[in-house]
């Protein structure tokens, strides 16, 4: 069940990390660079204040069952804005394919088999 909670979170992750970025520099051209790291310097934040605060849930006599699913707890907040947003559309992005994937796989074999390995 872990494994397959850490997948759906890793998945997300990815998904909001990804997007974030591949919005901000088609739509905040200029100051893509600058939201980028802010946005890299709060996720370093979380994942710094994170497994303190789960530490200490875990040090407080909490069960650990909360130490795992307190940080969902942070995300829920996250809704409200993504769910009533009107964000710009995004334009020149490349539809995914077989040529771009096999472009993209080309470009760094043996990381690509890293990565799926």
């Amino acid at each position: 069940m872990l494994l397959t909670c850490y997948t759906v979170a890793g998945y997300g992750n990815g998904v909001l990390f990804s997007l974030s970025g591949v919005y901000s520099t088609n739509v905040l051209r200029e100051e893509s660079s600058l939201i980028q790291g802010y946005l890299l310097g709060f996720m370093a934040a979380g994942y710094i204040v994170e497994p303190l605060a789960c530490g200490l849930l875990e040090r407080s006599g909490i069960s650990w069952c909360w130490a795992i699913a307190f940080p969902a707890l942070f995300i829920l907040p996250f809704l409200i804005p993504m769910a009533v947003a009107e964000p710009k559309p995004l334009t020149g992005i490349v539809p995914l394919s077989r040529r771009s994937l096999r472009e993209a796989f080309t470009y760094d074999r043996s990381l690509f088999t890293a990565l799926f390995l």
